[in-house]
């Protein structure tokens, strides 16, 4: 499994955009992407990837995350400056989830905003795992708003999602094999299905490194299966104690959202403690 150092990357990422029905399918379209991008994009998955693993922080064990991550789009740069992601093994095989962000915003032409984006709640349960390196976890996801604030100035949407990931990993020798889909219920008439694909391989004892691909479909008020499909590499290099260093860069496969929607390239840097 990815970074033996308790690992476990957990939540993903998310909160869409709200509007109601009586928007226009680009407004609908605009919040359908930030569902999206940041339930399946940023940092509130795997980290450093998107997609989520198997992995579970030990009983009574802490893992902590603060990290740098953000996207380009050709109408929006946006980051989370910085997110902090607190996970606890409260059970065997049964991890509790926080996550707060400080979200970034600059439209082109614009001023920047920054305050508190939309926080999010997981629970993870790793119910099956075999002597033949196969594992399987649900991992559901709460997203919403944390201050009326943020939605005020737009860093945060006045939306709920409720995220239900399911998980498989397998593991041959140096490498690891993972791949999650998603259904994403929200609390506006849009609703997401994602998935993705990544491999692990351990260099050593210390360093792996990782390849993904990603992306969802949009279904709900006037979208028929409107998505998108992403890449990402990583890396994660354990300096030892309990201090791990991840990142990764990513960028787009194909999209058919609006060209001023689509993605640029993302990022994501952070710094990991695990309890040991």
């Amino acid at each position: 499994m990815r970074a033996k150092a308790f690992v476990r990357k957990p939540i993903r990422k998310g909160s869409p955009v709200i509007l109601a029905r009586i928007f226009v399918k680009p407004a609908l379209l605009l919040l359908a992407i930030s569902l999206i991008s940041i339930n399946f994009n940023d940092a509130y998955a795997g980290p450093p990837l998107v997609t989520d693993d198997t992995g579970i922080v030990p009983l009574n064990d802490w893992q902590v995350i603060l990290s740098v991550q953000g996207e380009s789009r050709p109408v929006t740069d946006s980051a989370l400056l910085p997110a902090l992601e607190v996970t606890y093994g409260f059970y065997e095989d049964m991890n509790l989830t926080a996550v707060v962000p400080r979200q970034y915003v600059e439209d082109r032409g614009q001023p920047s905003k920054t305050g508190f984006g939309n926080a999010q709640l997981n629970y993870k349960w790793l119910f099956y795992d075999n002597e033949d390196g196969l594992t399987l976890a649900i991992s559901p996801i709460y997203s919403f708003p944390l201050t009326r604030t943020s939605r005020i100035r737009g860093l945060a949407e006045d939306v709920r999602v409720l995220s239900m990931p399911v998980i498989g990993s397998l593991v041959r020798g140096k490498w690891e094999f993972v791949a999650q889909a998603s259904y994403d219920l929200a609390s506006v008439s849009v609703d997401g299905l994602g998935y993705g694909v990544f491999a692990v391989y351990s260099q050593t004892d210390n360093l792996q490194w990782m390849a993904e691909i990603y992306g969802a479909e949009l279904s709900g008020d006037e979208f028929d299966n409107e998505g998108f499909m992403n890449w990402r590499l990583g890396l994660l290099w354990m300096m030892g104690g309990g201090y791990s260093l991840i990142a990764a860069y990513g960028g787009p496969l194909e999209s058919d959202l609006p060209s001023d929607e689509k993605l640029d390239y993302d990022f994501f840097l952070g710094l990991q403690f695990d309890t040991e």
